[in-house]
């Protein structure tokens, strides 16, 4: 049995394992080039939390075991997809017939990466050699020395030294240094944004810029904030928070418990994109979430939500994406296929400014059922169907596909 298939049936068996040993599960248990254990690894990177990524670089960064660098080279390529490169994975051992770097990564602007990753820059690195890669690139694929450059990703810190010897080489406008934590870090920032033009940007941090002016990196900064900030529908005028009691037993933010159960539900892993948007490994199967605190108004619960258009983008790419509200805690989730979804769109309210545009999504909740609110001259849908429940048994989602946008 594959990893990605122990991962999927029984997680128990791998969360607390080591990395060393999670290696020595997969295929003859040593990494080679093109081996069944390095293509059974990498699956199982492709759909481990981000968390993990981080223990398991760590991990190599400070215990010594076999295969350990080419571990690590396949956790840094990971980290650089999660990040949103199109990322293709480097070899494992030099071959004059290759290109010999540890990964290639690709924005969406088509700037490429020629990845390197150092354990350590204890030693002198030999950036004739790194040059000589992404000289070979240029040469392969037609590109432009301007749309090519290095980045050096190095386990510690305190890169000094290596920060000097770049300075001082006739490579300094086309090498760039990350240590790998800073490099976790920036994952675990676009994790937390939606918005797809502030998320573009955290590419350019990793991109060769003179920074005589400021004004990039502020704007970068300030749009990284206000990409952070959790956005909420409009919430009608006579609707109030539900009493402080009651919102001590909620977490703060509980989307976290609502993928888990939603992920049951459908019958697959999912891997987070960004703080709204999640898929599968192969993007067959996408999801939007958004959630809302409870209000309440009389014998009814308000919830109120924002859909934004870059997450109807990011959907309509899977074959079978689904939305779904979590209305005040993670076990009152309503859960739709997106073709059922998106035809009631043109039927919200909308917002419109300068900043930002987006629909609101307004559901109440009474006696056990639950109602869309559209605007005024058009009749409010019973949404009660696509109400999951924790007594409900687990529904693969090519089934509640087939039921749910049938007629």
């Amino acid at each position: 049995m594959s990893l990605l298939s122990v991962w999927s049936s029984d997680k128990s068996q791998l969360i607390d394992k080591k990395v060393s040993q999670i290696i020595s599960f997969a295929g003859d248990g040593k990494l080679r080039d093109g081996s069944s254990t390095s293509v059974e690894f990498r699956e199982f990177l492709r759909i481990i939390p981000s968390n993990k990524l981080r223990e398991y670089a760590i991990e190599c960064l400070q215990e010594k075991f076999q295969d350990s660098g080419y571990v690590l080279q396949d956790i840094i390529n990971e980290i650089g997809n999660r990040i949103g490169f199109e990322v293709t994975n480097g070899i494992y051992l030099g071959n004059k017939n290759k290109l010999n770097c540890d990964g290639i990564w690709k924005t969406p602007q088509s700037k490429f990466i020629v990845v390197e990753v150092k354990t350590t820059d204890a030693y002198r690195i030999k950036l004739d050699t790194i040059a000589s890669y992404r000289k070979t690139f240029i040469s392969r694929e037609n590109q432009t020395n301007e749309d090519v450059s290095i980045l050096l990703v190095v386990g510690r810190e305190d890169t000094g030294g290596l920060e000097a010897q770049v300075r001082g080489s006739k490579y300094a406008w086309s090498i760039r240094i990350i240590s790998i934590d800073a490099l976790i870090k920036l994952m675990t920032v676009k994790e937390d944004l939606d918005n797809p033009d502030t998320v573009n940007k955290i590419f350019q941090v990793l991109l060769p810029k003179e920074y005589t002016k400021l004004d990039e990196i502020i704007e970068m900064i300030f749009s990284t904030a206000e990409g952070i900030t959790e956005s909420e529908g409009e919430i009608v005028d006579d609707f109030e928070e539900k009493s402080e009691s009651h919102r001590k037993k909620i977490p703060v933010s509980f989307r976290e418990g609502s993928i888990e159960f939603i992920q049951k539900q459908l019958g697959i892993d999912l891997v987070k994109r960004t703080k709204s948007l999640y898929s599968s490994i192969d993007n067959d199967i996408g999801l939007s979430i958004a959630i809302s605190k409870e209000y309440v108004k009389n014998d009814s619960s308000g919830y109120w939500f924002a859909f934004h258009p870059y997450q109807k983008d990011f959907l309509k790419k899977c074959s079978k994406p689904f939305v779904a509200f979590g209305c005040g805690s993670s076990d009152n989730i309503i859960l739709f296929p997106f073709e059922v979804f998106s035809a009631w769109l043109k039927k919200m309210n909308t917002t419109k400014d300068e900043k930002r545009v987006y629909w609101h999504v307004q559901i109440l909740q009474k006696n056990g059922n639950f109602t869309l609110y559209l605007k005024a001259r058009h009749e409010n849908p019973d949404i009660t169907a696509y109400h999951i429940k924790l007594d409900k048994n687990p529904v693969m989602s090519e089934l509640i596909y087939q039921e749910n946008t049938s007629g």
